[in-house]
This record gives structure tokens, sequence and C-alpha cells, in this order.
């Protein structure tokens, strides 16, 4: 069985955006990591992208103005449309570039799997999306 491609949204930047403090995004960085990781852990037949593994050569290339804010978020537009699913963790609020990939997806017809928390019903209920998926992608 081929890996699903999914796509995992979390704050990295959050309500501040731009004028972010390092120390928030750094924190922000982490815990999107642990919390793709755990995903990715415990649902091995996904291929995540995790957006926060690339945060170091982003943060490079913004501090060399290379790359807009529109930048970034049509980057991950692109990617979210080769995935087949885009996971969002909402326990941390959601940013403005989260609303917008959120907004991407749904206008292109990935479907959007949402979560507070990490629990047994998030894992019971990603468990259905991702069958739901690929039933669908059977047919």
């Amino acid at each position: 069985m081929d890996l699903m491609p999914c796509y995992f949204c979390a704050r990295v930047r959050g309500a501040n955006r731009d004028a972010v403090t390092p120390d928030v995004k750094a924190k922000n960085v982490e815990e999107g990591l642990a919390m793709a990781r755990t995903i990715q852990a415990e649902f091995p037949s996904i291929k995540l992208y995790i957006p926060h593994d690339h945060e170091t050569m982003i943060d490079i290339l913004w501090r060399w103005d290379y790359l807009s804010s529109g930048d970034i978020i049509e980057a991950s537009c692109e990617i979210i449309n080769r995935c087949q699913l885009l996971i969002v963790w909402t326990g941390r609020g959601i940013s403005g570039g989260m609303a917008q990939e959120m907004a991407y997806a749904r206008q292109n017809h990935i479907p959007v799997f949402e979560f507070e928390e990490w629990n047994d019903y998030a894992k019971e209920r990603l468990a259905r999306t991702l069958s739901d998926i690929r039933i669908k992608m059977e047919m």
C-alpha cells in the first residue's frame, strides 16, 4: 500500500505573524514538530509533510528578503495541492497562515481534519477519515 501524502498544519509564527519573537516561534516549531512526529509514528500509512521541519531554511530566506509571507503561503498551498488530507492542530489556536491553508484546501476539495487535543477520540476520527479517503481513491 502506498503511503498517503498528508500535510500537517499548526502554528509557526502565530497571531503576531511577522512580529513574532524568536522564542515564541521556536516554541511553536518545537511543539508542532513533536505533535506531527507523534501522528506520523501512530499512523505509518501516511507520509506527513511537516513544514516545521523546514523553518530554519525559511527563516534564512526570510531574513535575506528572498521570501514574503505571501510566498510562503503560496508554496505551502502548492504542497497541500499534492496531498490527500490537511491535518490541522488547532490546540494552540488558528493563525492567519493556518486559516489560509485551510481555506485553500477546502476550495480545492482536499479534506481537512481538525483536532484540538491528540487523544483516543482524535485518533479514531483520523483513522476513519483516512479510511474514507482510501475508499474514495479506490472507486
